[in-house]
């Protein structure tokens, strides 16, 4: 990766309307059905229809999971409710708050809009009426969307919350802090968030084995130990934000967040061997960064079947970056300031007409970036880019198969230097399901999209770390073209949930590391346009309520099959995985264990391997009044292996061929220390009955 070009990174603020605005069976979380099988009375019972009936229902494209009120009350913040819910393919952290997948980008929503981290911590967790896992996303929520989840909530209507959430490691200087104040009265909400990291990690270490192939048929071994003497990093934001909602009729959103990033010393040390010879070096980097941004939202709904979405967003970020790596003979270093704008603009339009629903949308983005370099390199950087995206979907059924079919237009411009590069793709897409008994589903889904290269693969800048090799950007990458085609069958149990999924993926002119030996000698790397990068894989999900409500087990398990060609290798990787949860809830206490053999890929002439992990959690909820929550926790990974091996990465290029391994200072051995807790008063939440009107007309699809 090109180290100088991080200074570039944007927290990017998405168009949120792109992201499963409204789904076809409903149009407005104050009017969604408690229950999509339709079965729902309007005196019913929100408790009455989770506990009793079905509480997880299978749709075309997601699965509706409707969660229990002890779920909802042992779980102190929504990441460990997310995970008790049976999600193939994603994993929850709750230590990082995060949810990622090793197949794609999955986005968070709380009803119709992208949830940054501060709306989800200050989320209350009995407004929550069901989560909605779309494993099959339609073209609202992008190319690059593995999943998304969606949290339907009731609209809360008078109140106070305050609360916060700590999170200390043990034995290093490891804590993350937050905190929230949130107001209700009547159709306004007025919320302030605080979010903060300070991390002082040492004693990182990776042991890298190179050879490489000069010029003249020798060959030149070098062995580098690099170890990680400081790093410390802190992080700080601040979000203000109004809502105004009439139920049906207008929801409107402003918020602005500004943050500060800062890692003031990043200090290493590298013992080298290089034929025999015998070398140290020290490298010395320091980043900041500032990041304001604002966005704006509102939805209209015109008449009951129809909604209209805008969404406006603008970021402003300036960092600068110091680099510098001494070695006895020479010393390399550069000093770099980037400064970089980025606004984006959305629209969407939907109409649950009969006999299907019809979706129309677009979006444009555009960013513009300029980075100055002083040092060694003494260059100056400018690019702007813009990419407009635009969609037509149609959802309906045609006896018992269910379709989606959607066809968009996109285009992608780069102009750096004065060269510009102008893209135009078109994106198909299709999903079709059919269930053939009550339990049963099979589904087919197929997908054509736009790979789009990342900043800074495309910049023009090239810089040299040491004396052997040299990182250059490559402004002529033109994006990827990626087919993905996915069969699953799946069943659905009260108390078994099982999935089996078949997918192969197909990206031609993949974006992949290209490693060169210059007319000098040198080793350049960089990335290029590469033939193709495919990979195949077969996989099941299981989780089984052996005790309701008291003990649960996930199984996962899948192989993988990668097959990498370039314009001159060719190289081919077989990978296992597996998973293991166990989740067992006794009074007042949660246990968690998960045990995972660890993930490996090929990307181009790269081969990564994860290591096994596994983490044991347990959780205390302090007996206090309903309106207060208090929850302590401890937890632990990697216990009693200080000195943990993260990752081993192999590069297989004709010219350069390196095995490097990873221990991390941060997963190894760590033993946290959490406390949740948040404080209500005068909380009003809209009552079930309200929401419940007109469920069969919702969809849009015939019965």
């Amino acid at each position: 990766m090109l180290q100088a070009m991080k200074l570039s990174k944007v927290k990017w603020i998405p168009v949120l309307w792109l992201a499963g605005i409204f789904s076809s069976q409903a149009q407005n979380s104050d009017e969604r059905p408690l229950s999509d099988s339709a079965k729902v009375t309007k005196q019913a019972d929100l408790s009455e229809v989770v506990i009793r009936g079905e509480r997880m229902v299978t749709k075309h494209d997601r699965r509706l999971y409707y969660p229990t009120s002890e779920e909802l009350e042992r779980s102190p913040t929504v990441y460990s409710l997310l995970k008790r819910i049976p999600m193939p393919g994603v994993r929850i952290d709750e230590t990082k708050q995060s949810v990622t997948s090793n197949l794609g980008y999955v986005p968070l929503y709380i009803n119709d809009k992208v949830a940054t981290q501060d709306e989800l911590q200050s989320l209350t967790m009995q407004s929550i009426v069901r989560i909605e896992y779309i494993d099959r996303p339609g073209m609202r929520y992008g190319d690059n969307a593995y999943g998304v989840i969606r949290i339907i909530t009731r609209r809360v209507v008078a109140g106070q919350h305050i609360g916060g959430n700590e999170m200390t490691a043990v034995d290093r200087l490891m804590n993350n802090t937050s905190g929230y104040v949130t107001l209700h009265h009547n159709a306004s909400t007025f919320s302030l968030n605080y979010g903060g990291t300070f991390n002082d990690f040492r004693n990182g270490r990776s042991i890298q084995e190179t050879c490489y192939q000069m010029a003249d048929g020798s060959q030149m071994f070098r062995t580098s130990d690099n170890k990680t003497l400081a790093a410390r990093r802190d992080n700080h934001h601040v979000q203000l934000r109004y809502a105004y909602t009439q139920p049906q009729k207008w929801d409107v959103q402003a918020s602005f967040t500004t943050g500060k990033s800062r890692s003031p010393k990043q200090e290493g040390q590298t013992d080298e061997v290089v034929n025999g010879i015998r070398y140290q070096s020290k490298m010395l980097q320091s980043n900041h960064s500032f990041m304001p941004c604002i966005d704006f939202y509102t939805s209209f709904r015109p008449t009951e079947r129809q909604t209209l979405i805008f969404d406006v967003a603008g970021s402003w970020n300036k960092s600068s970056q110091h680099y510098t790596n001494a070695f006895p003979e020479k010393i390399f270093n550069y000093t770099g300031k980037g400064k970089s704008r980025a606004f984006s603009a959305g629209i969407l339009y939907e109409n649950a007409l009969k006999p299907f629903t019809f979706t129309f949308g677009a979006n444009y983005k555009q960013q513009y970036i300029s980075n100055h370099y002083a040092g060694d390199v003494n260059q100056h950087s400018r690019l702007r880019s813009s990419h407009l995206n635009s969609f037509a979907e149609i959802t309906g059924k045609l006896w018992k198969v269910t379709y989606q079919l959607g066809t968009g237009v996109s285009r992608s411009y780069f102009n750096q230097g004065g060269k510009p590069i102008d893209e135009w793709f078109v994106r198909p897409k299709l999903t079709l399901s059919l269930p053939f008994s009550k339990r049963w589903q099979i589904r087919y889904s197929f997908t054509y999209s736009p790979f789009i290269s990342r900043m800074q693969y495309v910049t023009d800048i090239t810089v040299q770390k040491d004396p052997w090799t040299i990182v250059e950007g490559n402004p002529q990458l033109h994006s990827a073209h990626r087919t993905e085609q996915i069969l699953d069958l799946s069943y659905n149990h009260l108390r078994v949930f099982s999935t089996m999924s078949v997918s192969y993926r197909d990206n031609r002119d993949a974006v992949m590391q290209r490693i060169y030996r210059n007319d000098d000698g040198l080793f350049v790397f960089t990335r290029a346009n590469q033939p193709a990068c495919r990979m195949f894989y077969v996989n099941n999900y299981t989780q089984v309520q052996l005790i309701p409500e008291k003990l649960k087990l996930s199984l996962s398990g899948g192989y993988y099959y990668f097959y990498n060609r370039g314009t001159d290798y060719l190289h081919k990787h077989h990978r296992l995985n597996g998973t293991l949860w166990l989740t067992v809830d006794i009074s007042r206490f949660s246990i968690e264990g998960a045990v995972d053999s660890g993930w490996g890929f090929t990307e181009g002439e790269n081969r990564s391997i994860s290591r096994p992990t596994y983490n044991l959690s347990l959780q205390y909820r302090v007996p206090l009044r309903s309106s207060h929550a208090l929850t302590l926790g401890i937890s632990g990974s990697q216990l009693f292996q200080p000195h943990y091996l993260r990752e081993k990465v192999q590069t297989l290029n004709r010219f350069v061929q390196q095995h490097t391994r990873f221990y991390s200072p941060v997963s190894g051995n760590l033993f946290l220390f959490t406390l949740n807790w948040k404080f209500s008063s005068g909380v009003k939440i809209e009552g079930v009955n309200q929401r419940i009107k007109a469920q069969k007309a919702d969809s849009g699809l015939i019965e």
